[in-house]
């Protein structure tokens, strides 16, 4: 095992802020090829690499205000709202104000710089201040201490250890979204063949959840997956942020619902769609979507078909849900059983295929979770691997 050493990050690279040019100058975004990217853009990103975001800036907008033009594999890192986003920039690219990221020295491995930020996130952010919203500033980004190898090879090889099962991981989520197209194609196809609309309830159960006395020990901590819209998967939930008991169950208003029950969450996140990979209990903010008879995978794209005007009626209440009535007003296409049997026989095996990726996934991401911190610590000796 070789030689680490204690520094900052001002030691291993330089640390660069970001701006946003004037939104009320048009000429700073309108054509613009320079790829911007915003904590936002990082909200829902899958993977380690960021190509660009949801705008472009154009040259204008750059010299318009303090963004910095930002080279390939500097790894950027959300310093406010929220604070931990990161990501590798697989080009160059500019940032808003909302990020330190950092420009690796020569002698720092930019994807073992990745996870050295990743392991140390939790620091990082327990460093912010502010009284709306916490932030790290530059000054207390250059002096976060880090401790990292002195050798850059063996830097090279804790990141391809890490890298290897994220590499997987984002493979899975690339097959899963082909996938996913392949059912949606097949789907859209079959809708433009339809000549009849059907009420939505006809075909489909709308039901409910609801919350164990959060006071009651007895009723939580258990083993059965409580699926609340914190847990929305893409389309699968296999795992939930909370768990309740048998008793719990017994002492709450939700069933306890089978694996490919289809949830659409209700109140906060309006409209979020998610498939249940194991059975779950589900709270009051989301609805059990439960096929009469049916194929469930039928029920998901009937669900995808409808969100739409679903978040619309949502939107236009005084609160923002979604309630019994707006799926009864919903009308879908209507086919006949050669159809219903030819799609489900090709979706079906589709989103099982998905449902394997999201479970090794899962195991996956578990498994990096607990080495990132033993590599990134130094405790596991790594002479003997070569890669």
């Amino acid at each position: 095992m070789g030689k680490w050493r204690n520094c900052v990050i001002a030691d291993i690279g330089t640390v660069v802020g970001g701006a946003t040019p004037s939104t009320k100058n048009s000429a700073n975004y309108d054509d613009g090829h320079i790829a911007w990217i915003t904590p936002k853009d990082l909200s829902t990103h899958e993977g380690r690499y960021i190509d660009r975001g949801e705008r472009n800036i154009s040259e204008r907008g750059m010299h318009s205000c303090s963004t910095r033009l930002l080279p390939k594999n500097t790894v950027l890192f959300s310093s406010r709202a929220p604070i931990g986003y990161i990501a590798i920039a697989s080009n160059e690219l500019c940032t808003n104000q909302g990020f330190k990221s950092v420009v690796p020295n020569d002698d720092i491995d930019p994807l073992f710089l990745y996870y050295l930020l990743k392991y140390n996130k939790e620091k990082i952010e327990n460093m912010g201040s502010g009284t709306t919203f916490k932030e790290v500033s530059g000054s207390t980004m250059k002096n976060i201490n880090v401790r990292l190898p002195i050798d850059k090879k063996e830097q090279i090889t804790i990141a391809s250890i890490l890298g290897a099962l994220d590499h997987r991981i984002e493979l899975n989520h690339t097959i899963n979204k082909n996938l996913e197209e392949q059912a949606q194609t097949f789907f859209s196809y079959i809708c433009s063949q339809s000549t009849k609309l059907i009420p939505f309830t006809e075909l489909i159960d709308i039901a409910g959840g609801g919350t164990p006395k959060t006071g009651n020990i007895d009723f939580w901590n258990g083993e059965i997956p409580f699926f609340t819209p914190k847990d929305v998967g893409t389309p699968y939930a296999i795992t939930t942020e909370k768990h309740i008991t048998e008793m719990g169950l017994e002492h709450c208003n939700s069933a306890l619902y089978p694996i490919n029950t289809v949830f659409v969450t209700a109140r906060g996140t309006i409209g979020k769609i998610s498939i249940s990979g194991v059975p779950m209990a589900m709270n009051q903010s989301c609805y059990a979507l439960l096929g009469k008879g049916i194929s469930q995978i039928l029920v998901y794209f009937y669900a995808r078909a409808v969100i739409r005007s679903l978040q619309h009626k949502a939107n236009g209440a005084v609160f923002d849900t979604i309630v019994t009535r707006d799926f009864e007003t919903e009308n879908i296409c209507e086919f006949d059983d050669s159809t219903i049997a030819s799609f489900v026989e090709f979706s079906e095996s589709i989103y099982q295929k998905i449902l394997n990726n999201t479970i090794e996934t899962d195991t996956l991401i578990k498994l990096r979770d607990t080495m990132l911190p033993q590599l990134l610590s130094g405790k596991l000796d790594i002479s003997n691997i070569h890669i």
